[in-house]
């Protein structure tokens, strides 16, 4: 029983070298802060009970509050936020334009409520997957990626949502109830609304 915390932070800090490296032209990352079940809260890293945060990268941020809650924040002022039950916020990449907001914004990644997965994954970038069970995945440079149950503007509806964006400057969006949004390639756009099914 012991073992199996030990297992998934070693696993942990396994992705977040991955991720590091994944950085390639971004410049060096280097650990800026650790925080596993609320050891080592600080220098930008905080964690709960069974949870764990890490951040590599100048000004990386990563924050992990309630109940087996993953956050992995990789690159400068890359920022990750889980909050909740079961999970995982990944944030990697630096600073850079993002088309949804015309603004040089820093790469984040928020999964708050029970269940949900938020993956970003280059500059400019941010996923958020909020509610009950959501998955908001994306892989390119000042992309967006929302699976809802909240999240200003108003979005609310939720539960069972997947977005998924692969490509530069793009937006996926599943906004309610089992809806799936995915946009490919540059400058592509998928919204989903309320309803059951896409």
């Amino acid at each position: 029983m012991t073992a199996r915390p030990v297992t998934r932070i070693g696993l942990a800090a396994a992705v977040a070298g991955a991720l590091a490296a994944a950085l390639g032209s971004a410049g060096t990352a280097y650990a800026t802060c650790a925080s596993i079940s609320g050891v080592g809260n600080g220098n930008g890293c905080t964690s709960t009970a069974t949870s764990f945060a890490i951040g590599l990268g100048s000004g990386a941020t990563a924050t992990a509050q309630g109940l087996f809650n993953g956050a992995i924040a990789v690159g400068t002022d890359a920022k990750s936020t889980a909050t909740g039950v079961g999970n995982l916020a990944i944030a990697v990449g630096n600073p850079g334009f993002n088309r949804s907001v015309m603004a040089v914004v820093e790469t984040d990644a928020i999964a708050n409520g029970n269940f949900n997965r938020a993956i970003a994954i280059g500059n400019g970038s941010g996923s958020a997957a909020i509610g009950t069970n959501n998955t908001a995945f994306l892989v390119g440079n000042g992309s967006d990626a929302i699976a809802a149950g909240a999240v200003p503007p108003p979005f609310i509806a939720g539960d069972n949502n997947i977005a998924v964006t692969l490509g530069n400057f793009s937006s996926a969006s599943a906004i309610g109830e089992g809806q799936f949004a995915v946009a490919l390639g540059d400058y592509k756009t998928a919204l989903n609304t309320v309803g059951l099914g896409p």
